[in-house]
């Protein structure tokens, strides 16, 4: 079913064809849509070059210490459990279908474009609910397949 699912809001929209490939507006329109709206959550500080380092740190610093110096999301956004664990599977499957097209990708600038794309989607995911397993074990064998790198081996 993956190659008819394209990124669509917060769900996938289920094309009646296969989609060959998910094109840079696709791509584009996701991304704007995703920056967008974790302002509202957890706040739009995540950028295909934030370091993960720095994603842990937040992680900590809010989630665990409850320290809110800087903090541009939702305050009740990060106390309710249930509204963390469903944004995070709904990035992090849209994360899986950036994964699966990375997989199979034609070409050196599509892979990296998904590559890049399920990056960026599983870092938010992972800031959305630090503690969802579906989101750390996405994001990490990710990391594990590319050796923690952005750039296809």
């Amino acid at each position: 079913m993956y190659d008819h699912l394209e990124p669509y809001g917060i769900i996938m929209k289920i094309d009646r064809q296969p989609l060959p490939e998910i094109g840079d507006d696709i791509v584009k329109r996701d991304h704007e849509f995703w920056s967008r709206y974790s302002d509202r959550l957890v706040g739009n500080w995540i950028t295909y070059d934030t370091p993960v380092k720095e994603i842990c740190d937040f992680v900590t610093r809010v989630y665990e210490h409850h320290d809110y110096t800087g903090f541009k999301g939702d305050r009740k956004f990060v106390r309710d459990d249930q509204a963390q664990k469903s944004f995070s599977k709904l990035r992090s499957s849209i994360g899986g279908v950036y994964s699966w097209r990375l997989s199979r990708a034609r070409t050196p600038a599509d892979q990296q474009r998904m590559l890049k794309e399920a990056d960026f989607a599983f870092r938010q995911a992972f800031a959305f609910c630090p503690y969802s397993p579906e989101a750390v074990f996405r994001y990490t064998t990710l990391l594990a397949s590319y050796g923690g790198s952005t750039t296809p081996r």
